[in-house]
């Protein structure tokens, strides 16, 4: 197992920050980026560990089969590192489970008349262009009030104690005017989805492949250097390696040039090179300690080097010794 100086105050927000960023890139221009491969690890330590879940459902309320299918479908897709983490026979099967999942779902909507839409038009003026006359056209009104209430309880088979409770509402108000009137499945399905993402968001890993931009400063760089950097640039969202290759050639002969750093450590993150990545990242903070970009592959490591760790204990039994 790899370990590393944990990296510390790192706000939250720029992440945030980031991404709102890149919504924008499109109109500022292309950015030139590599695919990063981040396995992030299980939020919670709850299931790590357990391997076979029995669904037992208490299926009260309508659009309660739904919401177990969805919960469901979470736990059996997850993996960690590609590996499928649970086995979730089918039909459940209690006596060899070491956890159980159950939970409720329930739905209900309300419709309620509220004030017509009117609109006026003007269909008489006098001569000096004031409207005398209007014509008025009156759509009826209804308001859908939906709430959605999903719970999750995962219970220790062995012992019968509950490790992991979740219970959420979401309530939703739609106006619809006219002869088309408010979609309660299509809203039901949504909130349906988001509380299952939540039960997700808390307890399971993700894998993601992030668009990670390099740097493309060139400060510091001789004049035949400048062009080989600028060539890599080019190269990088479609000839990946290659432009690697340009970087760390480049890195020997400028090795304190800051873009040709970070990006060598970016190149070594997309190649799973996390020990060389970290070197990287760990030697542009040295020369510039506010470079945020390396300050976020310091933390994407982190995130893979606690999913490898909960790896090689959730299939430690499964390992060849």
């Amino acid at each position: 197992m790899r370990v590393y100086a944990p990296l510390r105050n790192v706000s939250i927000s720029f992440a945030c920050l980031l991404g709102l960023f890149g919504t924008f890139l499109p109109a500022l221009g292309r950015a030139e980026t590599l695919k990063i491969a981040v396995q992030e690890p299980a939020p919670s330590e709850t299931l790590i560990g357990s391997h076979v879940i029995a669904r037992e459902f208490e299926l009260t309320g309508r659009w309660a089969e739904r919401w177990a299918a969805r919960v469901t479908s979470r736990f059996a897709g997850a993996q960690l590192f590609g590996k499928p983490m649970f086995d979730m026979p089918v039909p459940s099967d209690p006596d060899r489970a070491d956890l159980v999942i159950t939970g409720t779902f329930d739905y209900s909507a309300q419709h309620i008349e509220v004030e017509p839409e009117v609109t006026r038009k003007c269909v008489e003026r006098d001569g000096e262009d004031n409207c005398i006359n209007w014509s008025e056209k009156v759509k009826p009104c209804e308001q859908l009030d939906q709430i959605v209430s999903g719970s999750v309880e995962i219970i220790h088979r062995a012992t019968g104690a509950p490790v992991y409770q979740f219970s959420d509402t979401d309530i939703t108000s739609t106006v619809a005017c006219g002869a088309a009137g408010p979609l309660p499945s299509m809203h039901a399905e949504e909130m349906l989805e988001g509380l299952a993402l939540q039960v997700a968001f808390e307890l399971l890993p993700r894998h993601e492949v992030k668009p990670v931009r390099i740097r493309e400063s060139r400060k510091g760089l001789s004049g035949a250097d400048r062009k080989l950097f600028k060539r890599a640039v080019g190269l990088t969202d479609d000839a990946p390696d290659e432009a690697c290759a340009v970087f760390a050639d480049l890195l020997k002969r400028n090795p304190d040039q800051l873009s040709t750093i970070f990006n060598v450590g970016l190149c070594a993150e997309a190649a799973k090179d996390l020990d060389t990545a970290y070197e990287m990242y760990v030697r542009a903070l040295t020369l510039n300690p506010k470079l945020s970009y390396a300050r976020s592959g310091l933390k994407r490591i982190e995130l893979v080097t606690r999913a490898e760790d909960q790896y090689e204990r959730h299939f430690a039994d499964k390992m060849p010794q």
